[in-house]
């Protein structure tokens, strides 16, 4: 290795991937969550810890050396030791850290997961359950980090799931994604509410219906990754929006919203429950409870 003085960061190997699957600097920092010149400096710090460049820095994005794809091969497994590693302690340290961490995007953290938890634990003991709602692309960042053992999220065949089918995931629900708008609105041109580009049920919205995503040039009334920040401003009158039934059929039962006119499909998605290769021996047993159904 090269002359760094200490041992490897692990969210060194965490950034490096993260260029490897984004072909760049910027969209890499951009899901890291950290300024552009702070990342860069992470990954001197590796390639000086390696003792070789990892990277060819190119106009547009980058591409591997010799060296860095050879390491390619290398970080996943380093990353799953070294995961393995921190699990064996955790759970060495006793029950006060033994809680499941579970990641889940914010419209299933409240609509879906108090519910399906509380089924799961009937009858059967789960043990400490610590649950971190985010957007989409944290929460599946959190997964890559192994900062969470499991993820729940809505997903759809027709969108790519965030690991590349690396992760075994199971469905355990079924949802399905409405227009919907306030009633004052109908018969008039209703703005666009839309998801932005971090939210996993935009990405579904457009690779489902990608036509709706045509608006003559005209921008986005209101943007957000928040599924319930677009429900607040659809009750409001702001425009329409694509939502989880789970979500809105309380609206949509009391008229505060109504569906869309016109032929618009309904689009039906999937809850799924994604999961590490490697398992706490916590974690396992909340497998075992979720594979029975």
């Amino acid at each position: 290795m090269g002359k760094h003085g200490g041992g490897v960061d692990g969210i060194w190997l965490e950034d490096f991937m993260a260029v490897v699957e984004e072909g760049g600097f910027s969209r890499a920092a951009a899901r890291r969550n950290v300024t552009q010149p702070a990342f860069s400096r992470r990954i001197r710090a590796l390639e000086a810890f390696v003792g070789a460049s990892l990277f060819q820095r190119l106009p547009h994005g980058v591409s591997l050396t010799p060296a860095g794809e050879a390491f390619a091969e290398l970080a996943p497994d380093l990353q799953r030791r070294i995961a393995h590693i921190a699990r064996r302690a955790r759970e060495a340290a006793g029950p006060t850290t033994s809680a499941v961490p579970f990641a889940a995007t914010q419209t299933l953290s409240f609509v879906f997961f108090p519910d399906w938890i509380r089924r799961m634990g009937e009858g059967f003991e789960l043990g400490p359950i610590q649950l971190n709602a985010a957007n989409m692309a944290t929460c599946a960042e959190m997964m890559r980090r192994q900062a969470a053992e499991f993820l729940i999220c809505h997903h759809h065949p027709s969108v790519d799931d965030p690991f590349d089918g690396r992760l075994q995931h199971r469905v355990i629900g079924k949802d399905r994604m409405v227009a919907v708008h306030a009633p004052e609105l109908e018969g008039r041109e209703i703005a666009q509410l839309a998801y932005s580009t971090e939210s996993g049920l935009g990405r579904i919205a457009a690779a489902c219906v990608p036509s709706v995503f045509v608006t003559d040039g005209k921008s986005p009334a209101f943007t957000s990754h928040l599924a319930a920040a677009l429900r607040g401003a659809a009750v409001g009158g702001a425009g329409y929006a694509w939502l989880p039934l789970q979500l809105v059929a309380a609206d949509l039962a009391e008229r505060r919203l109504v569906r869309m006119a016109g032929d618009l499909p309904e689009i039906d998605i999937n809850i799924c429950i994604f999961r590490q290769g490697v398992l706490s021996a916590a974690a396992e047993r909340v497998w075992k409870r979720v594979l029975l159904g």
